[in-house]
């Protein structure tokens, strides 16, 4: 369930604008790339295209998936 910019889906809790994951009450460390990768997945759960996991990972560089496995 998403709430402005916080999302819940099972034990975890995403607080996409504090750049924050907890599961429960334990923070879960995730390096800014994860973080980011994360919030474009919850964002986009169920309509996710490839592509776009690309795009985020490449930070706007032009890269086409079968490049990036």
């Amino acid at each position: 369930m998403a709430s402005g910019t916080s999302y819940a889906f099972g034990d975890f809790r995403l607080d996409a604008a504090e750049r924050r994951l907890m599961r429960g009450d334990a923070a879960v460390h995730l390096t800014p790339k994860a973080h980011d990768l994360l919030v474009t997945l919850v964002r986009h759960a169920g309509r996710l295209a490839p592509d776009a996991v690309v795009h985020q990972l490449r930070h706007g560089e032009c890269v086409r998936l079968e490049a990036a496995r």
